[in-house]
C-alpha cells in the first residue's frame, strides 16, 4: 500500500536536499575533483556535476571555486562539507550497527563523539588488528547500551576500577578551555593566565554530563579553580551533547567551550587556552 502524506504531514516534512546530492558533494569535497568523485562513486562525471548544481541551487550559494579540472571549496562550501561529512559518518556508523552483520565481526561500544573523533580515523588499523573482521559499532551516550549481548569491547570514561571486568587506560582526561580566534580577538579582556576570573557566564557552552559518568563540567572546572561557576541567561548554554557538534558550533558562535584536546580541534580552527587533568580518563574494557 503506498504511503500518502496528508496536509499536516507535508507541513512537518524535513526540508533537506537529496541524499545522492550530499553523497556526491562529499566525494567532490574529499577528492577535489568532479572526475575523481565520479570514479569513486562509479558514475559518470556529468552526473556528479548535475548533483552539485542541484545542491547549489537548493542552498542558493556556490560550494566550489572552479580551476579548470580542479575545484576547491568556497567558505560556504567548507562549512557545508564539515556538516555533510559529520552527518554521513554518523549515518554510516548508526546504520552499520543496525544492519545484519556477518559472523566475522567485532562490535565496539562508544559514545558518538568518541566513535567519530577517535575510533573512525583508526578504522583501517582496527580492521588489520581484527584479521579483516567487519568492525561494527554500538553508539550511545548511555553506557548501559554497551552491556548488551554482542558488544565485544567498549570505550568508557572513568577510573576503570569496575568489578568483574578487565580494563586498560587509553588516555587520561585533559580538559582545555577553547574558543575561536575571532572571539578571542573581540574580547582582549580574556586573560589566559587568569581564566576563572575573566570568563563571563553568557560566553560558556556546555556539552554536559547527561548520564553522570563523571567527566569535567563547567561547574567542576570552576570548583577546581576556586570561584563559583557564573550563571548565564544565554539559551546557547543549554546542555547539548555530543562534544563534536559543539566544536563545529564554536567556530561560528561567539562563545567559549570547554573540551578535550585532540587533532580535530586544529581542523576546527579553535584556540586552546588553559588545561586541567583530574586523574580520570577513557578506558577500554
Amino acid at each position: 500500500m503506498p504511503f500518502c502524506y496528508g496536509a499536516a504531514d507535508m507541513a512537518s516534512r524535513r526540508r533537506l536536499p537529496s541524499l545522492n546530492a550530499l553523497i556526491a558533494f562529499d566525494a567532490v569535497a574529499r577528492n577535489g575533483s568532479f572526475t575523481r568523485a565520479g570514479q569513486e562513486l562509479t558514475v559518470a562525471q556529468p552526473a556528479v556535476t548535475r548533483h552539485i548544481a542541484n545542491l547549489e541551487g537548493w542552498l542558493g550559494v556556490a560550494l566550489f571555486h572552479r580551476h579548470g579540472n580542479a575545484v576547491s571549496l568556497t567558505k560556504d562550501g567548507q562549512e557545508a562539507a564539515d556538516l555533510a561529512i559529520s552527518v554521513l559518518d554518523r549515518l554510516e556508523i548508526g546504520l552499520g550497527a543496525i544492519r545484519a552483520a556477518p559472523r566475522s565481526e567485532v562490535v565496539i561500544g562508544a559514545s558518538f563523539g568518541m566513535a567519530h573523533l577517535w575510533v573512525i580515523p583508526r578504522i583501517s588499523g582496527l580492521r588489520m588488528a581484527a584479521g579483516g573482521a567487519v568492525i561494527n559499532f554500538v553508539t550511545s551516550e548511555n553506557y548501559d547500551a554497551f552491556d548488551r549481548q554482542g558488544v565485544d569491547l567498549s570505550i568508557r570514561f572513568g577510573t576503570g576500577q569496575w568489578a568483574g571486568v578487565h580494563s586498560d587506560l587509553l588516555f587520561e582526561e585533559e580538559t582545555h578551555v577553547i574558543a575561536s580566534p575571532d572571539f578571542l580577538a573581540a574580547h582582549p579582556e580574556i586573560d589566559a593566565d587568569n581564566l576563572p576570573f575573566t570568563l563571563r557566564g553568557e560566553w560558556l557552552l556546555e556539552h554536559g554530563d547527561q548520564y553522570n559518568v563523571g567527566w569535567m563540567t563547567w561547574k567542576s572546572w570552576f570548583r577546581h579553580h576556586g570561584p563559583p561557576c557564573p550563571q548565564s541567561p544565554s539559551p546557547k548554554c543549554a546542555i547539548f551533547p555530543p562534544f563534536w557538534i559543539w566544536c563545529a558550533r564554536a567556530k561560528v558562535w561567539p562563545s567559549v567551550l570547554r573540551g578535550w584536546m585532540m587533532h580535530g580541534l586544529k581542523k576546527a580552527r579553535l584556540s586552546a587556552l588553559g588545561r586541567l587533568s583530574n586523574g580520570r580518563g577513557l578506558v577500554i574494557i
